[in-house]
């Protein structure tokens, strides 16, 4: 009862398969249609489809005379109607920080980067512009550190995740998935998209994947990791809910089959089947 998916370095094996091709819109881009001969393969009913245009309003009256067409332009980024001048910069800065979706940062480590490895010379008002642009723009979503002995926001250094994964591989030719930040990303926005608040929990040199928060009476620590199959992997992955002396409830999330779903007081939980289900933290 599994799906297998055969590439040129490896076999993967899963309960669940999505099909992410795109739909016919644009054979330039790969979006030629085939996802809808692979649907069908796997006994799939396929509707037809059509070619329709997806409307955008505007207050601009202009815009009527471009109804319909479709070229390539180049693109000028704005924030607060002023023109982002330096296009290249930005273009690094924001790969930078997508590239390292799920790791900590902070505008030094970007600076130190950018003056150190590109040699560079930017301001740090810069960098944390072009940042707030990418939040401003929902590219990116940032989660800040909470020391969970001293109650404070960490100043500074902050996560950030992406708004979609595609994101990330639009950038970037290696499609390899680094697993650990990639469930982090994909239960952060479903968290979000059921109103909790997130931060990332630090305590003494360990880290809490996630505080989740909803509501005065709500509060979860949580950690995410692809498997907990070997000795050392779950010991890392349990040693921060036994340094955390609050008594909240504990998640940890994988994407292993459950046999035991609660140890120590910890919930473990499958992630695919815990959103599938649109389940809430309890």
């Amino acid at each position: 009862n599994l799906f297998s998916v055969t590439t040129e370095s490896n076999t993967y094996q899963a309960p669940y398969l999505v099909l992410a091709t795109g739909s016919k819109a644009y054979p330039k881009t790969g979006s030629d249609g085939s996802g809808y001969l692979l649907s069908q393969m796997l006994g799939h009913t396929i509707i037809p489809p059509h070619p329709s245009l997806v409307q955008l309003e505007g207050a601009e009256k202009y815009a009527k005379d471009w109804n319909g067409v479709r070229a390539d332009v180049t693109v000028s980024l704005y924030e607060n109607h002023k023109k982002i001048k330096d296009k290249s910069l930005f273009e690094v800065i924001q790969k930078f920080v997508v590239n390292n979706f799920g790791s900590i940062i902070s505008v030094g480590s970007i600076y130190n980067y950018l003056t150190k490895d590109k040699n560079v010379l930017v301001d740090r008002r810069t960098i944390k512009s072009y940042i707030e642009v990418l939040e401003n723009a929902k590219i990116i979503y940032p989660c800040d550190l909470f020391d969970i002995k001293s109650k404070k926001v960490l100043d500074g250094e902050k996560k950030y995740y992406l708004a979609d994964l595609s994101i990330y591989y639009a950038l970037n030719t290696d499609n390899r998935i680094n697993y650990g930040p990639v469930l982090e990303n994909v239960l952060f926005s479903y968290l979000k998209s059921r109103n909790y608040s997130l931060s990332v929990g630090k305590i003494g040199n360990l880290e809490c994947d996630f505080i989740a928060r909803r509501g005065v009476d709500e509060y979860f620590y949580i950690q995410v990791a692809k498997n907990i199959d070997d000795e050392k992997t779950e010991e890392r992955e349990y040693k921060p809910f036994y340094e955390i002396k609050e008594m909240y409830p504990r998640y940890l999330f994988t994407s292993d089959m459950i046999f035991q779903k609660n140890i120590d007081g910890i919930h473990n939980v499958n992630i695919v089947d815990f959103i599938y289900n649109k389940e809430d933290l309890k």
